[in-house]
């Protein structure tokens, strides 16, 4: 075994992080086991209780992934194909990319396995209802049916490891290989591996069966620092298992990928942009071909989706991913990741609905071009505040962090599974027609503040409580007519039908409280003037007690209504920036 890496010097990692160096012999699968030194050194009690606690939420996040993905038959055995660029050498060209519905990835099917990110296993064959002909007959016909004349690379994804057998038969896994490497005009192929299956025996198999052709395998590195890759992304590997990877690969002329996470949970953006250049280095000075930044995506059923749904994370900005490729570009194949997901996330790395297909286009350009040009004319309002959040650091220790966070989880009920977010980069909304909603419930906000100082006016009429909800009527059509014009651009029914109660769910408490609350509390009002009028202590009283319990409920839903208003364009801008 090579001789354990030097750790990188603290001195360029954030004091938050620098909480020790892993290293541990128990790294078999399936079973998620924790280092043995952490099992008897109580001083790493609440390192211990952080690992316990990542593993208890993620398994809670992967239970109604695994009822997903085991819904219906799944008999097809690819989930879908796609075609990207891809500048090999210097030239461009495309890769075309085939998604295989494996039967899950081996780590994340372990108990409390799997990385705090991933959903591939919803789009996975859990039930074993794919055959190997069926793979192999599936794989071919669609396979076949498209002309590589510019297509020089052929990836082949299976949401896990390519390597394992538990995962795709080895019968199955030589003869997809074969058939890529069968076609003339293919000079590449690439799928992925956990760092454990590369070994000198699985490597000599698949250089077998791809012959010449170069051969690139994809390793999900995540970050150069093993805290963070421990903690923040749920992986038991540490530096070492990596490096013995590269190894073997350089050993069979086979060319490395290493896969570098931007912004994993826990991190602020700033340390998530240092750590993956950090990681981005280290790659390359260890031997890897090429490096595919990957933006974390918030994908249904993880333990990402959680802290999301709690406000407790946002995938990485755009300028953060721009950022990270300027300060590493030149040190290799550099390339922009995170598109490639199956099944799709919910939310992708983004700015704000007004840049968002603009980064994106650049981003396909320097996949295309390897130029980091692209990205010079693009510029925004949201830069500002990404650059606000850049200074907004993270003061506290990571561990103590990840335990503050996660509890607050485990106490809110899991709803990231079907919650009907709308994709980014399919879905946006104009900044324009947001900012109208915005000023549209603005003025519905203050208008209630209004009407909170009027009911104890003696001239309060009818015709003054009419005109009241008649206006509170014109603010509501406002607002609806504003938050029409904000989903025309979105596609998904049920993100725009979610919005549309949100707004009902206001007017129907605006209604409640102008037409039953308000007009109780200015009667109450004119009688308890009247028994003034009379001197009549005894009814006044009575009367000043109801009063009391009448206003203290119309400055509840009054404060209610507003925190809805407040919501609903919080729940808009969460969904769609």
């Amino acid at each position: 075994m090579p001789e354990k890496p030097k750790t990188p010097d603290p001195v360029d990692i954030p004091a938050a992080l620098t909480t020790g160096t892993l290293t541990w012999s128990e790294k078999k699968f399936p079973s998620a086991v924790y280092p043995a030194h952490l099992k008897d050194n109580s001083t790493q009690s609440r390192r211990l209780e952080a690992l316990d606690l990542v593993k208890s939420i993620n398994e809670q996040s992967k239970s109604q992934l695994y009822h997903q993905a085991d819904l219906g038959t799944k008999s097809s055995a690819l989930g879908g194909v796609s075609v990207q660029p891809h500048l090999l050498d210097g030239e461009r060209t495309q890769r075309r990319i085939f998604y295989i519905r494996g039967k899950g990835c081996t780590w994340a099917r372990a108990n409390g396995g799997g990385c705090l990110m991933c959903g591939h296993v919803s789009g996975m064959d859990t039930q074993d209802c794919v055959s190997m002909a069926d793979y192999i007959e599936g794989f071919r016909e669609a396979f076949f049916s498209y002309d590589y004349s510019d297509t020089k690379v052929v990836a082949i994804y299976n949401g896990g490891s390519l390597l394992s057998s538990s995962e795709i038969p080895t019968a199955v896994r030589h003869e997809l290989l074969q058939t890529v490497a069968s076609n003339e005009d293919v000079e590449m192929v690439i799928f992925e591996s956990l760092p454990e299956l590369v070994t000198r025996k699985s490597i000599a198999s698949v250089r077998e069966a791809v012959g010449n052709k170069r051969l690139q395998i994809g390793v999900g590195f995540e970050s150069v620092n093993d805290d963070i890759r421990l903690f923040c992304v749920n992986k038991r590997n540490t530096l070492s298992d990596y490096i013995n990877a590269f190894t073997v690969m350089r050993e069979f002329e086979v060319e490395a990928l290493a896969y570098c996470l931007m912004k994993p949970v826990f991190l602020d953006e700033q340390t998530a942009i240092d750590d993956c250049v950090r990681s981005v280095k280290f790659a390359f000075e260890h031997g890897v071909k090429s490096v595919s930044i990957e933006p974390v995506s918030v994908q249904d059923n993880t333990t990402v989706a959680r802290l999301n749904e709690a406000n407790l994370y946002r995938s990485p900005w755009t300028w953060s991913l721009f950022e990270v490729i300027r300060q590493t570009h030149f040190l290799g194949d550099v390339r922009a990741g995170g598109f490639e997901l199956y099944p799709p996330p919910r939310e992708y790395v983004h700015n704000c609905p007004n840049c968002d297909e603009k980064c994106y286009q650049a981003l396909r350009e320097y996949n295309a071009t390897g130029k980091t040009s692209h990205f010079d004319d693009i510029d925004c309002n949201c830069k500002l505040a990404w650059r606000r959040e850049l200074e907004d650091r993270h003061q506290d220790d990571l561990v103590d962090r990840i335990l503050s966070q996660l509890h607050s989880v485990a106490e809110t009920p899991d709803q990231s599974h079907g919650s009907g977010h709308q994709v980014l980069f399919r879905d946006h909304i104009d900044a324009n027609d947001l900012a109208l909603l915005i000023d549209a419930t603005d003025r519905w906000d203050q208008f209630l503040d209004k009407v909170f100082v009027t009911p104890t006016a003696e001239n309060m009429s009818a015709d003054i409580l009419e005109q009241i909800s008649l206006e509170d009527t014109e603010h509501y059509l406002d607002v609806k007519i504003q938050l029409s014009r904000c989903l025309r651009t979105v596609e998904s029914a049920a993100l725009k039908q979610k919005f549309e109660d949100m707004c009902g769910r206001i007017r129907k408490a605006t209604l409640h409280h102008i037409s039953t609350t308000l007009p109780q509390l200015v009667d109450n009002s004119r009688s308890v003037k009247e028994f003034e009028q009379k001197d009549d202590r005894k009814h006044i009283d009575s009367l000043m007690l109801e009063h009391k319990q009448l206003e203290s409920e119309f400055i509840r839903q009054q404060s209610e209504i507003k925190s809805q208003i407040a919501r609903l364009i919080k729940e808009v801008r969460r969904n769609f920036y």
